[in-house]
């Protein structure tokens, strides 16, 4: 007999020993002990906090570690868990505070400059890499942020917020959005909103523009925003 075709009889021989039934229920066995050992620390990290609120509701909000996609652990991510909320994956972006400055070429004919496109500008990232990111999408039903417009010294200034992840743009309507401050009427005011959605895939915030009403005279060039966490349940 061939050795070469014997030794490729024993590697088969050996492959379907380890992939019975038996090697099967081993399988499933290890699985379900480490289902048990769920806790969010880095050796046992859960898929999500509302994973980890399903296991154990009296657990206090603060940090721990997921892998939504299920892979190796060695690419788990620490996240803020708000079991409060009932659960929901805080993950803070890299930038939480980016200066918005428009040119005057865009005062003129009255358009919005997405802030990637700006001078400084560029998209928003996060502490989570697409590979986690594209499984928390699939596995949450809702999502939501905050984000802070630090108005200028102007009475007639008013922001407008378009948010965009991929290659989708959406305005932040009231059917999106909630204004939870709003002082921009005031000197050095502020508008404060909270973007709320049942569709997961439309947050995190990763570019945005703004539009400025009032007379012209009033148009400010550089404005600072802030980024709240998103949080995913």
């Amino acid at each position: 007999q061939n050795p070469n075709q014997q030794s490729h009889e024993n590697y088969q021989s050996e492959a379907t020993q380890h992939s019975g039934p038996g090697q099967l229920l081993v399988d499933l066995q290890q699985q379900l002990d480490n289902a048990h050992r769920i806790d969010g620390s880095a050796e046992y990290p859960a898929s999500s906090c509302r994973e980890l609120f399903d296991l154990n509701n009296k657990l206090t909000d603060g940090l721990y570690f997921v892998d939504p996609n299920g892979g190796s652990r060695r690419d788990a991510l620490q996240v803020y868990c708000n079991f409060t909320g009932g659960g929901l994956t805080c993950i803070n972006p890299v930038d939480d505070q980016v200066l918005y400055e428009t040119s005057s070429d865009q005062h003129a004919f009255g358009g919005a400059q997405l802030f990637s496109t700006t001078r400084s500008g560029h998209l928003i990232r996060y502490e989570i890499r697409n590979s986690q990111l594209r499984p928390l999408h699939v596995h949450s039903s809702h999502a939501l942020q905050a984000l802070t417009v630090q108005c200028p010294s102007l009475t007639h200034w008013q922001a407008v917020v378009q948010v965009t992840h991929s290659d989708e743009l959406f305005a932040a309507s009231t059917r999106v959005h909630t204004i939870t401050q709003d002082n921009c009427r005031n000197n050095d005011g502020r508008v404060e909103l909270l973007l709320n959605v049942d569709d997961s895939e439309l947050l995190p915030i990763v570019d945005f523009s703004l539009s400025e009403t009032g007379p012209a005279s009033s148009y400010a060039s550089r404005v600072h925003i802030s980024f709240g966490p998103v949080c995913f349940r």
